[in-house]
């Protein structure tokens, strides 16, 4: 399981007409300019980008002050299924120790034709809530 830094941009850019490819490109320009000193990895999925990279604070440190950057989650990156995603969910919950997380997955990714996103969600909940009444 690798940490990634999920950049959400500003609200303008995504608003933004058919022009809406340059002012991402911009943006990815200037996020490449801050980071020319580490090693990074970029990673574009459904309109998403992620960050990869070693050092995980320095990246986010870095990016956090790039023009247009409204917002960095720090994500756990892990195989598509089910089981995998559950056992990162855990592995969040141990690290955090009270703390709060965000568990989400693209469902259609892992899903068979009998699973809903329901079913996914719900089973995720249902482990998380499991293990987090084990360590009360």
């Amino acid at each position: 399981m690798r940490k990634l830094i999920l950049v959400k941009y500003a609200s303008e850019i995504f608003l933004k007409g058919l022009n809406r490819n340059k002012f991402e490109q911009k943006l990815m320009e200037n996020i490449k300019k801050v980071l020319k000193d580490i090693p990074y990895e970029f990673i574009r999925d459904d309109g998403r980008t992620f960050i990869y990279s070693e050092d995980i604070n320095l990246l986010v440190e870095k990016v956090r002050k790039v023009f247009g950057v409204k917002e960095i989650c720090i994500v756990n990156e892990c195989e598509v299924q089910l089981e995998a995603i559950c056992n990162t969910a855990i592995q969040c919950a141990k690290e955090l120790k009270g703390g709060t997380f965000k568990v989400g997955a693209r469902v259609m990714c892992i899903a068979n034709d009998n699973e809903s996103d329901e079913y996914v969600y719900g089973s995720l909940g249902t482990i998380i809530k499991i293990y987090s009444d084990s360590i009360r």
